[in-house]
């Protein structure tokens, strides 16, 4: 868990890039053992079915990288990419009544709403794109802030 931890923060404050974070991002999973790949309290074994170390990784996975913040007013985003990899896909975020899937990459991002009300996102520039179900927003990749939208009856 603590690996996982150090690699959310350490991309918040010194961004992904920093060899500091690929360590600890790779090491925050090195506890999932073969050939079922079970958690355990250590690398080399120690409690199994360590769910506070699987907990760390996952919150590595949708906080870390996403760059996921939930605000009174918004889901912030600010995905980025750690050292070897190209793209990530996070499915199935659940934000006030919606589902939706966010893929990205170095330069670009999209968010796809698979059921629910629309979605407003803004992104770092101040462009807004409207998103219904089925629909994907494509837009640079960087930050952004996602917005439930109000529908009469709701």
């Amino acid at each position: 868990m603590t690996w996982g931890m150090h690699a959310v923060a350490l991309i918040e404050t010194d961004g992904p890039h920093s060899a500091e974070v690929s360590s600890n991002f790779n090491r925050s999973f090195s506890n999932a053992q073969h050939p079922f790949l079970v958690w355990t309290e250590t690398p080399t074994g120690g409690t199994t079915n360590f769910l506070t170390g699987v907990g760390g990784f996952l919150q590595t996975v949708l906080f870390g990288l996403p760059g996921l913040r939930v605000w009174s007013d918004r889901l912030a985003i600010h995905p980025q990419l750690v050292e070897g990899m190209t793209s990530v896909k996070t499915r199935g975020v659940h934000y006030q009544g919606r589902v939706f899937d966010l893929s990205f990459d170095a330069t670009e991002m999209s968010i796809e709403l698979k059921s629910g009300g629309p979605l407003s996102v803004t992104d770092a520039e101040g462009a807004v794109f409207a998103v219904a179900v089925g629909k994907k927003a494509t837009l640079p990749a960087g930050e952004a802030a996602i917005r439930a939208v109000a529908v009469r009856g709701q």
